[in-house]
C-alpha cells in the first residue's frame, strides 16, 4: 500500500474551528488543554 505524506492539516482544521480560538479567548497555555476530536468516518 502506498500512502501520502502525513500532514498537520487535520489538526489545524480543528484548531481553526475551536470556538475559543476563533473568539481570541486563549492564552499561551491553550495548546496544553486543546483536545482533538476523534476522526469522523
Amino acid at each position: 500500500m502506498v500512502e501520502g505524506v502525513k500532514t498537520t492539516i487535520p489538526f489545524h482544521l480543528q484548531l481553526m474551528d475551536d470556538p475559543d480560538y476563533l473568539s481570541g479567548n486563549y492564552t499561551t497555555k491553550f495548546m496544553e488543554t486543546f483536545k482533538m476530536k476523534p476522526k469522523e468516518e
